[in-house]
Order: C-alpha cells, then structure tokens, then sequence
C-alpha cells in the first residue's frame, strides 16, 4: 500500500434557483465521491472536505447581495473566517473543512435552492479557502452549476476578472473540477493546469443528464492519481473586494453594482431565478405598475388562479373582484400623457388564497412589437423594505397578448417573481406551463 496521501477538497455548489431538482441527488454522489476516497484500497488518504453552496439575495435593503453556506459557516461568518479570522456565532475562528462525512451530509442537507448566481465570485471565495500548505496536499475545487458563467449576475464583472481568477487557481496550485454548461467563460477557466471540465447539455434541468455516480468515480480516481506540485502557492488574495462586504442579516451586502439590484430596483428581466417579495413583514398589497412611453392603446390585465381553483380576470370592463383591483383604463389617444408616460395600476389586496398571478398587456393599435413600445412592469408592496421589481418588455413577436411577469405564490411562505415575456395569440391561460421556470 502507498503512503498516506493528504487532500482538501472544496465542492462549489450553485445553489440557485435551477438546481432545485437535482440537489438532493448531487448531495448523495458528493457523499459517495467522499467515502470512496476515504476506502481507496491503493492508498490512506488524510481528506478534509467543505463546500461553498452559494446564490444571490434581493432583500439586501435593495442591494446586490447574496448567502453562503459551508459545513460549519453561514453568510458574513464565510467573510469573516476567510478574510478577517474574526469570531463566527460559534466562537471559532476556524471552521473550515471537516473529515465527519455526518456534518457534511446534515450541512448540505440544509441548504435552500433559491435565486440567481454569481459563480466567478463563489469560485474565487473557495480559492480564499484554508488549505494545507500545496507541498504535501492535494487542493481541490469541484465546481457544480447548471447555469453558463454569462447567465449569472454581475457578469460584466466577472468577465474582467476571469483571466485574474484563472492565474489565482492556477497560482494557488488548485485542481479545478467543472461541470457545467457549454460557455466561453468556462473555457477561459478550463485552460489552467490543473483542469477537467464535464459539459453538460441543457442550462435549465438542473443536472438531470449528469450521471453524477459515475462522474463522481471519474473524479476520485483523477485526485487519487494526480501528482503534488512542490513549487510555493501565494496567499489567497480576494479578487471582488470580498473583505469589504457586510452583514444584512439573512444575506452579505455585496454592492458589486452592474444593475441587478441597485438604488431600491432589482430588475429581473434578464434573471431567469426571478426574485422573491421580501416577507418580513405581513403584506396588505401587492401592486403591479404598467409604464409605457409610446403613444399606443395597451391595458394591463391579471389572470388570477386561486388555491381552491377558481379563476379570475381582472381588466377594465371588469376592474374589481375580492382580491384584485385596477386603477382607471388609460385609453390612450395617440398621445403620451405625462413625462413619464403612460401608466396603469392593478392591486392585489391580499395573497391569502392566491396562487398565481399572470400580468398581461393586449396592444388594439395594430402593426408593432411589445418591445417598441418602451414598456414595463413594476411590482411593488407594502413592505417598506421590499425593493421596486421591475420587468422590461421585451417581445419582439407580433402577437395580440404578451405575458410580462408571473407571481408565483404556490409556497405562501414566500412569494416570486418571473419575468414571462412570453407572447400569445389569444388570451393567456393562467394553468399552462407556458408560464413556469
């Protein structure tokens, strides 16, 4: 039998919204991946293992933000075992890596599927983690996302830090193992050293064609034969001024700032997660804004399913129900009416009940597009701290209907928004699947 063999293996897990399906099941092929390490017939390893399960927040006082979580850390308490060595909730100032495959299993257990992600930011905090001097251990990064480095948030920054990021795993003589989607950005990433790159098909199944089990062996055999690189590592060095960001509670204030989430706005269009209404707080509205700067005739409607079933249709022949209310019909006329251009408001005046909402908008005045009409939908509550959502139409399609966003508020603990952007000749349907993430 060869020597002791000493690895610490970091997995760096999307946590986003998309992984929801497959998560548990990526769970059981990492335990897997780490008691096959820990039985290699060929050699005693001395493995230490953490993970990195990473998404963005919204509820950041209407900043970017997101939530980290390790086996032992959460939150500011990552920021601050990495980057300050200060005390966690737990009065340790370590609590990293472990070699109890029983607090992995329960810490990964209880990590949330929610939101965007920001994967260069999260692959340059698991570079930042504590690891053995590289002389004698095997530094491992496994990355898992279902989702292209270009379709997260902050991608303008990411992209002028990528050839940064690459030199720094390579610098830190770090193992990346990717799996993941087709992306250029990810094959920037794939040319380091020490890389293995598994593409996967699709970007929204969450890892449903992935046969984790047998990737998971393709990659313990890959660590178990790789070689020790004896030449120095430099010192982990954040990359997107990580030391700086700050508590907000349930989230890290990051203030990275390329639009997602900025001065009390999260514009979702482009986010495929959506963003969920801050709840912490009871509501006693929710109120959907119609804005258009182009003298045409658009209303906005809801289609409203109810948790017993039932459907409503709320627009300006029928402007009231229980739960729904619109404001006057703006019968435009060929004029832009204010500065900040037309507008029309419908209210929901309790969620008790509702399942989902589909906000809509019919053009009369034939012959455009919806995204020539400089529209979009703004979503407000009365949570003084919930952040303006708002969602650009977009449709290029020359369609009657245009679906432009979805509240979804199947789980009533929290609620979510979609943007749609979907186009349809005839009136939407509330029940198709036309309308899911």
């Amino acid at each position: 039998m060869a020597g002791r063999e000493t690895a610490d293996i970091v997995f760096c897990i999307d946590a986003s919204g998309s992984m929801s399906p497959t998560f548990r099941g990526v769970r059981d092929h990492v335990l897997e991946l780490l008691e096959s390490l820990r039985a290699d017939p060929q050699r005693s390893w001395d493995v230490r293992f953490d993970f990195l399960a990473f998404n963005t927040a919204f509820n950041c006082e209407g900043k970017d933000g997101m939530t980290f979580k390790t086996v032992g850390k959460k939150n500011i308490d990552v920021i601050n075992g990495l980057y300050h060595g200060r005390y966690d909730a737990n009065g340790s100032t370590s609590g990293f890596f472990t070699s109890d495959v029983n607090a992995f299993k329960s810490a990964l257990g209880g990590v949330t599927c929610q939101g965007d992600e920001m994967t260069a930011v999260a692959l340059d905090m698991a570079a930042d983690f504590p690891f053995r001097d590289a002389s004698s251990c095997h530094r491992v990064i496994i990355l898992l996302t279902d989702e292209t480095m270009e379709d997260g948030m902050n991608t303008e920054k990411a992209e002028g830090k990528l050839l940064e990021l690459a030199r720094k795993l390579q610098d830190r003589r770090i193992a990346l193992y990717m799996v993941t989607p087709q992306s250029d950005m990810y094959d920037t990433l794939s040319q380091i050293d020490k890389c293995e790159w598994t593409v996967v098909t699709g970007s929204s199944d969450g890892l449903k064609t992935v046969d984790f089990g047998k990737l998971m062996q393709s990659i313990g055999k890959s660590v178990s034969v790789s070689q020790i690189t004896t030449a120095g590592a430099i010192d982990p060095k954040p990359l997107f001024n990580e030391a700086r960001w700050t508590d907000h509670g349930n989230c890290v204030r990051t203030d990275l700032g390329n639009g997602a989430a900025t001065g009390g706005t999260i514009n979702i269009t482009d986010c495929k997660e959506g963003a969920p209404l801050d709840m912490s707080q009871p509501l006693n509205w929710i109120r959907a804004k119609l804005i258009w700067n182009k003298p045409v005739d658009l209303d906005l409607h809801a289609f409203v399913r109810l948790t017993n079933g039932r459907k409503h249709h709320i627009y300006f022949g029928d402007k009231n129900d229980e739960f729904m209310a619109l404001d006057d019909d703006q019968g435009v006329g060929g004029t832009v009416d204010t500065p900040q251009g037309n507008e029309e408001n419908i209210t929901c005046r309790k969620l008790a009940g509702v399942d989902r909402i589909l906000f809509a908008t019919k053009i009369f005045n034939e012959g455009g597009c919806f995204s020539d009409y400089e529209g979009r939908v703004e979503v407000t509550t009365s949570n003084p701290g919930q952040p303006k959502i708002v969602v650009d139409m977009r449709s290029q399609e020359r369609l009657d209907w245009c679906v432009i966003a979805m509240l979804d508020n199947g789980n009533p603990t929290q609620p979510w928004m979609y943007a749609v952007n979907k186009v349809v000749a005839d009136e939407p349907n509330v029940d198709s699947s036309l309308w899911r993430k």
